[in-house]
């Protein structure tokens, strides 16, 4: 799948020791699969390097926030709470519960399907 590749691509970027080089040369692994890939559903020229970089700016903000430990899967801070209206409130404190349960597996699954 396209996000394992993306995540085992970026991991080893971020975790190499051996150079820039190594780095850059996995970045473009990835910008020439997501090019490719749009180009075989026919975007040219332009567009094609709109999207490319489209959706390897989102891709690399997924994976590294990911790999950073997520502050969205972390309860979500409620310094400010009293501020918001009860109803919005009360929906904070719902969505709060489930994003410490959320994985790296499904949010990267999720955001590349």
């Amino acid at each position: 799948m396209l996000h394992t590749g993306l995540h085992s691509k970026v991991s080893h970027c971020t975790e190499s020791n051996e150079g820039q080089w190594q780095q850059f040369t996995g970045w473009l692994r990835i910008i020439l699969t997501v090019s490719r890939t749009l180009y075989g559903l026919g975007f040219r020229g332009h567009d094609l390097a709109l999207h490319t970089w489209l959706f390897c700016s989102y891709a690399a903000a997924v994976v590294f926030n990911e790999l950073q430990g997520s502050v969205f899967r972390s309860g979500i801070s409620l310094s400010h709470i009293d501020q918001l209206e009860p109803d919005e409130q009360g929906f904070l404190l719902m969505l709060r519960k489930h994003n410490m349960t959320l994985t790296i597996d499904e949010v990267l699954e999720l955001a590349f399907q």
